[in-house]
């Protein structure tokens, strides 16, 4: 996973949390999760969190979900995810 692919919709929702964002190459449009968010409850689309970006607005994803079905190649990866580096123990031997 690198700047510049693409991925699915199940990846988006896995890796957002971490920090995952995306861009919609033909606006510009930033797709991104804010914990921090919560969404109208009258709209059954809108996830809690995941958030469409444009222009300075900030509103839930509700109709870009629609996407990742139409149009997965063009939404790319702009920011990648934070993950943990798991640490080795290191192995002794004696001989």
């Amino acid at each position: 996973m690198k700047i510049g692919d693409t991925v699915t919709k199940e990846e988006f929702i896995k890796f957002a949390p971490l920090g995952m964002e995306l861009t919609l190459r033909e606006n510009g449009a930033v797709l991104k999760f804010t914990s921090n968010f919560a969404p109208d409850s009258s709209d059954r689309r809108a996830v809690p969190g995941f958030m469409f970006c444009f222009q300075g607005t900030e509103e839930p994803i509700t109709g870009a979900w629609e996407c990742f079905r139409n149009s997965p190649q063009s939404l790319t990866i702009s920011k990648l995810p934070k993950l943990k580096i798991l640490k080795r123990k290191l192995l002794c031997t004696q001989s």
